[in-house]
């Protein structure tokens, strides 16, 4: 999940089997360009762990933000469609440092 409150990025970047941070951001107008590092935890679909970064490019049309993101997982090059959703504001988003803590 990526959070942007206060016209900026929360620098820290989490999801299902996932966490990581934003290590680079850049907009103009309504295009977002992202640089995320992330790693990745053994799942019940993967017992996997990954350490990679991930280039998300974004265009914000209405109530959600569409694009794409590339980079390389598990030593192979990745590509495919980003779609984020604009979701009413929230007082609170609750971070876990620990991704078993929950």
């Amino acid at each position: 999940m990526l959070v942007y409150r206060n016209n900026q990025w929360d620098k820290q970047v989490y999801g299902d089997g996932i966490q990581g941070e934003i290590i680079n951001s850049r907009s103009k107008d309504n295009t977002y360009k992202l640089t995320l590092k992330i790693q990745t935890f053994p799942t019940i679909l993967s017992d996997r762990r990954v350490e990679t970064n991930y280039q998300l490019t974004l265009i914000h049309n209405q109530t959600k933000l569409e694009g794409t993101f590339t980079g390389n997982y598990n030593k192979q090059s990745v590509f495919s469609r980003a779609i984020a959703y604009v979701h009413r504001h929230v007082a609170t988003v609750r971070y876990s440092t620990n991704i078993w803590e929950h």
